[in-house]
């Protein structure tokens, strides 16, 4: 039986089954109470496919119209219902799903919104861990799971005991494919719920966990021949292995020791063995053509005894290879290529690991030319061999910065090794994938790669191979901001890595494991696994890996004790730094924590320079790749320094230098920015404008003004969660359509937090001000910010910009704008892919009010609206305005899209990552008139996420977009007189800035409410 995922004691009975009903009650009248059957039911579970997310076969509940309950959610929000009332609506959105899965998304942003209000957020929290673990299921989205777990673990750190949360943490482990971790949840789980239904699905669970079918062990040297057909059918790979490893070698000593005896009994066990590898279509005849040599050989004595020299090399050099000594293995299976011309495939074979061990001892280029031989061999007999050298061939090009190349071998390493039936290979073959899709910026499939790689390697339980996927899947996933997740990851990673009796890969898995632990402050774990390494240090043969193990171990040490011995760590960093100079992904993270060892130390000048030269490096690093995922993960570890550093140089009086640090590290990270240099020339603001750049140090607001050379700063102490909770229910009351009098108070108080201890800086009436801000602050509808005291709008005072940089709000535009204008109305969408968007009933008015003040513009609406026409009407245009639906996913902001008609297999979309590719520094201007298209980063590094952002790094000047999802009416009529004035050849903030001014001076009071006209702003130069 399959439970799918806990939901709160809120929508339980007694007895583990949850239930809605009585849950509906918190409504307090908005909603009628509901007879809903048990949604949650346990259901049987389907056998997945492999590398698949288990799907459960539910009967689907009587529940009332979706439309309905989508009608009551609305009419509740605007209503201000409470957050219990806000609870069970987002639970009603995740029973009553719908085919595109729009209320599971609105029930998971829901549930994010209401943790971040209520006092006590672990039941809330159980349900989100819920609410990700079904979607993971309906999409078949891994990242989820994960997600999951985390959310899982928040509700645990505020409420220990709470038994939704523990289930569903179990449930996310075990579905992701960790064996280990998951056991371990399960039995957390049953020491607080062992009576209930859901602790009988908890106990099946584990049962089946603990009966994991395990890799076929190979049969004994003495065991019966038709064991060897049963070995080969269930493991074909563990098979060729066995016959070319093992049995053959044992074939070349015995024939050494001229034991014939011995001899012909291991050549008849390989030709076993070979004939029952041949049984299965699409094998490897690797096995075959080396006993069919040897058969061939059997007439010629010298050519024998040479053919057994090559075996038992190879097979030494094999054992060698496993044990980590890689120094005998170079020389082994350098003696076995030479040694096996009469055996083309083993020759190929020897001079395939032969390749591996040279590129570990850092001769990459011979490396990749063997491989590059090899992979031209016969694909068809030898799908294993060449899916071998192009495996590691496409690894060795994609850690070197030819990740494109490195992923089409890989892929083509992923079928070949399917097509022969190794899935541990192919396990390795799809771990590159992962990694691949991960550098490119497509974390979605690099989690369904992982999640494969998973499944084909989980069974083997103490293999080199899975080591190594989840050596580099936690790293992944950390540096994608799941940290939890990842340490479980590599908590599985550590059994594995011991259970192969190795102490270079239980080193490498514990250090691991250990730098995790430190970013979490679990400094106690971590020593633990420090000091294991000490322990086993000497134990590892290979004294290149043995140096590697020793500074990394260092490094780890350092990382623990950067704050009770800041000196000493400084200098182990710098050393990890100089040994990892060839490797930049590992001289990163060095060079961050030697900068923040140098500024505990109190050597401020040695922590810029650090960090300067790590964000150099990430620069130089920029064009080779398109995206860099570590990009991110290494600037959110130099937060707290960039932050200590501010804060220094503000003690010491030097207020312009704090902003050029803080200002200098936007810019390094940003999609539109450049690296981090020497300031060359003061600080200073664009002509006739005055900067306003927030960031926020732990509770301390820090604004600084830049007026021509004038730089001042203030310091505000701030309740953050005031802020972040004002900042939701603000939102809500804006995107519900709410009045001016219901959303004043809090713009009042936005006000007094953030522009009344700059007001007095900010110049004269008129004077244009420029806005840079990130995290929270960036969600501020900066526009609508509202002086009680005056009774006006910060708008009514100043013309607003927002820039993600001080350099990039001076920068001035690279090239001349075209002269074309693109305006594009209410694409014809396709209602089968966008079933709950409605045509818009003003964006065709909207552009024809527009068009007379662009004569000669290109028109594009209805089903003209393609992609291709967009993108070829882009390319001779300066200003696009776009009238249509945009769909923004706060997730993964790379993957928003605007909606435009299909046009034969060509999807009517185009997403944020796909308008990063295109040249789009000859436009001056876009408008995207549509639901939520510009947002602030999370992070200093995020600069402008979404479509707006994407715009931008494209090299658009400049963009006006929405913050929140926008009335069409309202926005019609915004955008009319915004054009009026642009076309008057008005500044884009200027216009935007008349516009709203029409708004609120508007006759009509709904036009009159900040809800139809601050949610746009003007973003960018």
């Amino acid at each position: 039986m399959f439970a799918i995922a806990w939901v709160s004691a809120s929508c339980r009975e007694a007895s583990g089954s949850p239930q809605l009903s009585a849950a509906l009650e918190g409504v307090h009248g908005i909603a009628p109470r509901l007879s809903l059957a048990s949604s949650f039911r346990a259901c049987s579970e389907q056998q997945p496919q492999a590398g698949t997310i288990t799907r459960a076969s539910c009967p689907a509940p009587e529940k009332p119209d979706s439309r309905y309950l989508t009608e009551v959610a609305r009419e509740a929000l605007k209503a201000g219902a409470d957050p219990q009332a806000l609870h069970t609506l987002a639970i009603l959105d995740l029973v009553v799903a719908d085919a595109r899965g729009v209320a599971l998304d609105r029930s998971i942003t829901s549930l994010r919104r209401l943790a971040a209000r209520v006092d006590h957020p672990a039941p809330v929290l159980a349900d989100l861990a819920a609410a990700l673990i079904v979607r993971a299921e309906r999409t078949q989205a891994p990242r989820d799971l994960l997600q999951a777990y985390g959310t899982a673990e928040d509700a645990l750190r505020h409420d220990p005991r709470d038994s939704g949360a523990l289930y569903n943490a179990a449930l996310a482990l075990d579905r992701f494919g960790l064996v280990d971790e998951s056991r371990r949840a399960w039995r957390a789980y049953l020491a607080v719920d062992s009576a209930s239904g859901w602790a009988d699905e908890a106990r099946r669970r584990l049962a089946r966990l603990q009966q994991l079918a395990a890799r076929p062990s190979p049969p004994a040297e003495d065991a019966p021949r038709d064991t060897y057909g049963a070995y080969a059918a269930a493991d074909p790979q563990g098979a060729r292995e066995l016959g070319m490893d093992r049995l053959l070698g044992a074939w070349g000593v015995a024939v050494a020791a001229a034991d014939s005896s011995l001899a012909t009994k291991a050549l008849d066990r390989a030709t076993a063995l070979s004939k029952a590898v041949a049984r299965r279509p699409g094998c490897d005849a690797g096995l075959t053509d080396a006993v069919l040599a040897i058969r061939a050989a059997e007439a010629n004595p010298i050519a024998l005894r040479t053919l057994a020299r090559a075996h038992r090399e190879y097979a030494a050099g094999r054992a060698a290879f496993l044990a980590a000594d890689l120094t005998g293995a170079r020389s082994r299976f350098a003696a076995a290529a030479e040694a096996a011309g009469a055996s083309p495939v083993l020759r190929q074979w020897a001079r395939v690991h032969q390749a591996a061990v040279l590129h570990q001892s850092g001769q990459v280029d011979e490396a990749k030319r063997i491989w590059g031989e090899v992979a031209r061999a016969d694909s068809s007999r030898h799908p294993a061999l060449v899916g071998r050298a192009r495996s590691l061939l496409g690894q060795t090009m994609a850690g070197g910065d030819g990740w494109e190349r490195g992923l089409q071998l890989a892929l083509a390493s992923a079928r070949l090794f399917a097509l022969a039936g190794e899935g541990q290979n192919e396990g390795a073959a799809l771990a590159t994938i992962a990694d691949a899709h991960f550098v490119f910026g497509e974390p979605d499939s690099a989690y369904v790669a992982l999640h494969r790689a998973l499944d084909r390697l989980r069974r083997d339980r103490g293999s080199v191979r899975l080591h190594n996927l989840l050596l580099g899947a936690a790293e992944k996933t950390a540096d994608d901001g799941l940290l939890r997740a990842a340490i479980r990851l590599q908590d599985e990673g550590v059994a594995v890595a011991m259970r192969s009796g190795n102490p270079l890969f239980a080193s490498e898995a514990r250090l691991a494991r250990a730098r995790l632990l430190a970013a979490a402050t679990a400094h106690g774990r971590a020593r633990e696994d420090i000091r294991a390494v000490h322990g086993v240090l000497s134990a590892i043969a290979d004294s290149q890996a043995r140096e590697w193990i020793h500074t990394e171990m260092l490094r780890a040490e350092a990382v623990v004790s950067l704050r009770s011995d800041p000196q000493g760590a400084s200098g182990a960093l710098d050393s990890a730094a100089a040994f990892f100079a060839h490797i930049p992904l590992l001289t990163l993270p060095a060079l961050v924590q030697g900068a923040e060892a140098r500024l505990l130390a109190g050597d401020a000048a040695g922590a810029v320079r650090r960090l300067e030269a790590a964000v150099t490096l990430l620069d130089r690093r920029r064009d080779s790749i398109r995206v860099e995922p570590r990009r991110a993960a290494v600037f959110e570890a130099a937060r707290g320094v960039v932050d200590r550093l501010v804060l220094l140089k503000l003690a010491e009086g030097r207020v312009v230098d704090a902003l050029d640090y803080m200002d200098r590290a936007r810019a390094s990270l940003t999609p539109t920015g450049r690296a981090v240099e020497a300031r060359t020339e003061a600080v200073r603001s664009p002509p006739g404008e005055v900067v306003v750049e927030y960031a926020r140090i732990a509770d301390t607001l820090l604004a600084w003004t830049v007026a021509g050379q004038t730089v001042q700063v203030s310091r505000t102490v701030i309740d953050t969660v005031r802020l972040t909770r004002t900042l939701a229910t603000l939102e809500e009351r804006l995107q519900g359509r709410t009045g001016e009098a219901e959303v004043r108070p809090a713009l009042s108080e936005l006000y007094e937090w953030l522009v009344r201890p700059v007001e007095g800086r900010l110049g004269g009436v008129e004077t244009p001000v420029v806005i840079i801000a990130d995290g929270e602050i960036a969600a501020v509808p900066f526009p609508a910010l509202f002086d009680a005291r005056r009774g006006r709008y910060l708008l009514q005072d100043h013309a607003l910009r927002f820039a993600v940089s001080l350099s990039e709000a001076r920068r001035r535009p690279a090239q001349a704008p075209a002269d074309g204008v693109l305006l594009i109305a209410d694409p014809g969408f396709d209602a089968r892919e966008h079933p709950l968007l409605e045509p818009l009933r003003h964006a065709r008015a909207e552009v024809q009010a527009i068009a007379p003040g662009y004569p000669g513009a290109t028109v594009l609406e209805g089903r003209t609206a393609t992609r291709a026409a967009l993108e070829s009407a882009l390319a001779g245009s300066g200003v696009a305005h776009f009238a249509g639906h945009a769909v923004f996913d706060d997730e993964r902001p790379e993957r928003s899209h605007l909606v435009l008609a299909p046009a034969g297999s060509v999807a009517g979309r185009i997403t944020a990552a796909e308008l990063v590719a295109l040249d789009l520094r000859h436009v001056r201007l876009v408008v995207l008139s549509a639901c939520r298209t510009v947002r602030g980063g999370r992070s200093r590094a995020g600069g402008y996420t979404g479509l707006a952002g994407a715009f931008l790094a494209a090299g658009a000047q400049g963009t006006v977009a929405s913050t929140w999802d926008v009335d069409d009416r309202a926005t019609a009529a915004l955008m009319a007189e915004f054009h009026r004035a642009f076309a008057r050849d008005t500044g884009g903030p200027a216009a935007l800035r008349r516009a709203q001014l029409a708004l609120l001076h508007s006759a009509d009071p709904a036009l009159r409410s900040p809800a139809s006209w601050a949610a746009f702003r003007y973003a960018g130069r």
